[in-house]
């Protein structure tokens, strides 16, 4: 409201929530990535070895909330969580962006109307790769329309 002053930076208190809880898998370790992406509120969970099994549901990202307390995440140690870009594959299933919101449903249109894959109930809210060099979904917050997924490059 001051006509002298163009711009200001706002208050922003920071949620603390220490370090994100260890994640145990049997017959693998699990290393966290923290910060990942560059944020103290993110961090990421990966498996050293990826194997040969079925891969499952899973979100590898935890997020700091505003009471202090970490968001439940998983992992799945399968081969098939990684991506392709030469073949433009992927066949894993992170259910999650790489900020920790969850996917939505490629068969709904709420919070957002998918304009690819539309109505695959097959797909569920799975990540995807398709159209872009990385997989991707919509997101359950209407604020978010899309973004990336927390899924490496297959080496």
């Amino acid at each position: 409201m001051d006509p002298k002053t163009r711009w200001d930076y706002c208050p922003v208190e920071e949620v603390s929530c220490g370090e994100p809880p260890l994640l145990l898998i049997r017959g693998t370790s699990v290393t966290i990535e923290w910060p990942y992406n560059y944020a103290t509120s993110i961090a990421r969970y990966s498996c050293s070895t990826l194997a040969d099994i079925k891969s499952v549901s899973s979100c590898p990202v935890t997020r700091c909330l505003q009471g202090g307390s970490w968001t439940t995440a998983n992992i799945s140690c399968s081969g098939k969580e990684c991506y392709d870009p030469s073949k433009e594959t992927y066949t894993g299933s992170v259910t999650c962006t790489q900020t920790g919101i969850t996917c939505q449903r490629w068969d709904s249109n709420y919070p957002h109307t998918p304009r690819i894959f539309e109505g695959r109930s097959d797909l569920g809210n799975r990540c995807v790769l398709a159209t872009y060099k990385r997989p991707w979904c919509y997101t359950v917050d209407p604020a978010v329309d899309w973004d990336f997924c927390p899924v490496d490059e297959c080496s």
